[in-house]
């Protein structure tokens, strides 16, 4: 790599033949269009980690339960923003940015997830 921070076809090309020596160009090629998100040529860091993490694994059943069960501190069932606010820490945000974080996902309309 030339060390610029972003990845590019041909360096992933040559990457992939020392890792995966019997996947084709096109294989790869494939491989690295589905990666560059904003099609820019390039794999930043952010479309690498989103192309490599095993969103399958990441978001099992008991990940994602136990992620709700830390931010549902009152075992309520339900998420308020006083503990959204506690987990994240309630830094300099608008309250504004709070509600639209809750609006987002409150499918009821209750003020809570």
């Amino acid at each position: 790599t030339n060390h610029d921070g972003k990845l590019s076809l041909d360096e992933i090309l040559d990457g992939i033949k020392k890792v995966y020596p019997k996947m084709t160009d096109e294989e790869a090629t494939q491989l690295f269009k589905e990666a560059d998100i904003d099609n820019s040529g390039h794999i930043d860091y952010t479309e690498w980690i989103s192309a490599t993490i095993n969103k399958k694994r990441l978001l099992s059943d008991k990940n994602m339960k136990a992620a709700f069960n830390t931010f549902d501190e009152d075992g309520s069932g339900k998420i308020s923003l006083d503990e959204i606010k506690k987990i994240l820490g309630n830094r300099k945000i608008k309250q504004s940015t709070w509600d639209k974080i809750i609006s987002d996902v409150d499918e009821n309309g209750d003020g809570e997830i």
